[in-house]
């Protein structure tokens, strides 16, 4: 019962922040405010293929989609509290995890909801939590650093990513390509080295999902998969196939802690 309590706590937490951004997002109206804020960076002046709202959210479908970030990262809070978290070290991890996927749907949200380069920036930041936090895990795994240098490698990397994002917008999608890449390396490299715990069977499962996610992704952006005005948006799709593959990430990752 003591474990259950901590993960309905861990819950809270986030569903408030959800019902928050629901809120605001009904605040906006005509979104009058947000014409004096810096746009967007996107492909041509053109965020994706739903259609902005002159109302409320600008890219509804897109916006509300990125929930499913959010549902993924409680389920991980809830972890956090329960029985797989068996020391400090790993619920402290799982906590990470959790928030960083719960960041990448927030993030993501705003970017939809007000296609604003704040909103931009919340986006890839999220991204950047994520991405980095799987970097600085193996990175910790190959090396086998300290608490503080994990830490600080992971707030390193990140704010490395964020002062790009700040000064150089067009390189946002190169740099989260390069940080996974460089994670996978190092992925590789543990399991030809005999150094992984369990074999990467959840792993391999979010990458196709990953992979599949971007496909989906690329005939959104490319408008091969373009309905500007439908309910089925192709990056919608992405959010929630994105979503599931942090999720079989997490179910790798949570089993190969304790090896660093």
């Amino acid at each position: 019962m003591t474990a259950l309590r901590r993960g309905f706590r861990a819950l809270a937490i986030p569903v408030a922040i959800t019902l928050l951004a629901v809120l605001v997002g009904a605040a906006l109206g005509d979104r009058a405010g947000l014409a004096a804020w810096r746009p967007a960076v996107c492909d041509g002046g053109r965020c994706f293929c739903e259609a902005a709202r002159p109302a409320g959210w600008a890219q509804p479908i897109n916006t509300y989609s990125n929930l499913a970030y959010v549902l993924v990262g409680a389920l991980i809070l809830a972890q956090a509290g329960g029985a797989l978290a068996a020391s400090a070290s790993r619920a402290a991890y799982a906590r990470a995890f959790g928030w960083a996927t719960i960041a990448i749907g927030l993030g993501s949200l705003l970017f939809h909801g007000t296609l604003t380069f704040a909103g931009q920036f919340a986006d890839l930041l999220g991204m950047y939590l994520l991405s980095n936090l799987l970097l600085a895990t193996n990175f910790a795994r190959v090396r086998r650093l300290s608490a503080n240098a994990f830490v600080g490698l992971y707030l390193a990397l990140t704010a490395l990513c964020a002062a790009l994002m700040l000064v150089a917008p067009e390189t946002r999608r190169v740099t989260f390509a390069l940080g996974l890449a460089a994670a996978l390396a190092l992925e590789a490299w543990l399991l030809l080295r005999g150094r992984a715990r369990h074999r990467p069977v959840w792993l391999l499962a979010g990458l196709t999902v990953f992979g599949l996610a971007n496909w989906v992704w690329t005939l959104d952006n490319s408008g091969v998969w373009c309905d500007p005005a439908g309910l089925l948006q192709g990056h919608a799709a992405w959010h929630l196939l994105g979503a599931l593959a942090s999720g079989l990430a997490w179910l790798h990752y949570a089993r190969e802690w304790e090896a660093t």
